[in-house]
């Protein structure tokens, strides 16, 4: 897939609380291109945590909350902003026997309320600052409510998968939201975001264009994202469900593609003498 420049959408807060944003140096133009403005950054928070509770029940749930940067070492919750409305349409889970895997996916209505065009926005999995691991998986807990840190390795992310009936089997959703790898974050600001590390792990919020052109998310739209973990099964032998995660977070950032440098055909040809 194309590598692009992704840059961290900014909690509007923060940039409030710092008092007026620092002037940027202008930028002097060259000839034939036209000086770029300079991307004006979005106005989200840095964390959001989608939390599932009920693994391996008939009450499974879920819901989404933003991680305050001010609380990193006990990851304090606070209700999610308006700039995205999460809305949860669908939570689900199966078994495969065979396999020894359960499947848990969960679909939420994403609306962008930012008040700003977005450029191939993304949810990107990241390590939330405070973690005692490099997983993007937290508060991973057993049926007890006690620590299954240990089991959190055994958590994977994969593109959302459906239930195959006729061979027992799990198949990948062709029309879930495709897990997208080696992203570029290299670009990526997550100082005083809460944010530990970053991974090239992300979803795009926007349908690709096959074109290669960029795909916008307007203000006031909505889209669907879907989530997918795989979670191996305990055997009986090893203890069975009690040994198996009942609860854990995924925890995402916002991002956009930075905006392209672009050249103006008109002042291309000012300098072009043979035009």
């Amino acid at each position: 897939m194309t590598r692009q420049h992704l840059l961290l959408l900014l909690p509007a807060l923060f940039l409030a609380a710092c008092g007026q944003v620092p002037s940027v140096p202008p930028v002097a133009a060259l000839p034939g291109v036209t000086a770029p403005s300079t991307p004006v950054p979005q106005t989200l928070p840095g964390v959001f945590q989608i939390n599932f509770q009920g693994i391996g029940t008939d009450a499974l749930t879920s819901r989404v909350q933003a991680l305050s940067p001010s609380s990193l070492g006990a990851q304090g919750l606070i209700s999610a902003p308006d700039q995205f409305t999460f809305s949860p349409v669908i939570v689900q889970t199966f078994a495969v026997t065979a396999t020894g895997i359960r499947h848990v996916r969960v679909t939420y209505r994403v609306t962008n309320n930012t008040g700003q065009t977005l450029r191939n926005p993304k949810l990107v999995a990241v390590v939330p600052q405070g973690s005692m691991t490099d997983s993007v998986f937290t508060n991973v807990r057993y049926y007890d409510g006690s620590d299954a840190s240990a089991a959190t390795s055994k958590l994977s992310l994969v593109q959302a998968q459906s239930a195959d009936t006729s061979t027992g089997t799990a198949v990948t959703d062709p029309l879930a939201n495709i897990l997208l790898t080696d992203l570029d974050v290299s670009q990526v600001d997550t100082v005083g975001k809460g944010i530990k590390a970053m991974t090239q792990i992300g979803w795009a919020l926007t349908t690709p264009s096959t074109s290669g052109l960029a795909a916008f998310m307007a203000p006031g739209d909505s889209t669907l994202v879907t989530f997918g973990v795989n979670v191996p099964m305990t055997s009986a032998a090893n203890g069975g469900a009690t040994k198996d995660p009942f609860s854990f977070s995924l925890n995402v950032t916002a991002v956009r593609d930075a905006e392209p440098l672009v050249a103006l055909s008109s002042a291309v040809k000012q300098w072009d003498s043979t035009s």
